[in-house]
């Protein structure tokens, strides 16, 4: 790390920050806060110095009617996904900060919502204890996953888009195929509520996140927990980066 490099603190929110999203290109951070709005910052300091406000801060949307719950870019960074306690899945044009879609289905909170890799379709879920796939092009929802037990708290695609993983409140993650439609794994690992779910580039490893304090490593190729990672005094509220190895 170079030691020169100063850090920044970017304000404006008022209310608490549910999620953020990096821009594909790493210029921007886009935040989803409990006071209903978007904001979208630049990650270059030097630049918001003499073209923006000196919080940083270079657009502030309003997607929502209430608290917005989770934020991501697409593949080229010119959409934001984002979702909400509203019960709607938004998606905004960055460059114009306009509404293109508003996609509803879902009866309750919306927690989590990703694209896939190439950003052709969606996956949400939610308080309502399910999990719905979208087709981006259309504009329509595919599917529907039922969880009759816990809440949605995070989704991912798997890379290669073939199913999506959903980690839940009463401690599972599950791995639903949305070609076939059905659940092919279910992991019982944590002690407590599943907080984030996530996906190693190669495919072959997940990783978890939990208000048990842990993070776990698995092995999708054999259903087995590779590693526990402790050290968190606190409970695992969010998984913001894929670990690494």
């Amino acid at each position: 790390m170079n030691a020169n490099k100063k850090s920044f603190k970017f304000t404006g929110h008022k209310g608490a920050v549910n999620d953020i999203a990096i821009s594909p290109g790493g210029s921007h951070i886009a935040s989803a806060s409990n006071d209903e709005t978007v904001r979208i910052w630049t990650n270059t300091p030097y630049i918001f110095i003499y073209l923006f406000n000196s919080n940083g801060s270079f657009a502030v949307i309003k997607p929502h009617s209430a608290l917005v719950k989770t934020i991501e870019y697409s593949h080229d960074g010119k959409i934001l996904l984002t979702g909400s306690s509203d019960k709607n899945l938004k998606i905004t044009h960055v460059i114009n900060r306009k509404l293109m879609a508003t996609l509803s289905s879902h009866f309750n909170t919306i927690n989590s919502a990703r694209f896939s890799n190439d950003s052709s379709y969606i996956v949400s879920g939610g308080d309502d204890k399910t999990v719905k796939i979208w087709n981006v092009g259309c504009q329509k929802l595919i599917h529907t996953f039922n969880e009759s037990k816990g809440k949605i708290n995070s989704v991912k695609f798997h890379p290669e888009g073939n199913c999506v993983a959903a980690g839940t409140s009463n401690r599972f993650i599950k791995l639903w195929d949305i070609r076939s439609k059905s659940l092919i794994q279910l992991y019982n690992v944590h002690s407590e509520s599943v907080s984030g779910v996530s996906f190693h580039t190669n495919g072959i490893h997940m990783v978890s996140s939990s208000y048990d304090s842990t993070l776990k490593i698995s092995d999708l190729r054999t259903n087995k927990v590779l590693y526990t990672l402790y050290g968190h005094e606190v409970r695992n509220k969010y998984l913001i980066l894929l670990i690494i190895y």
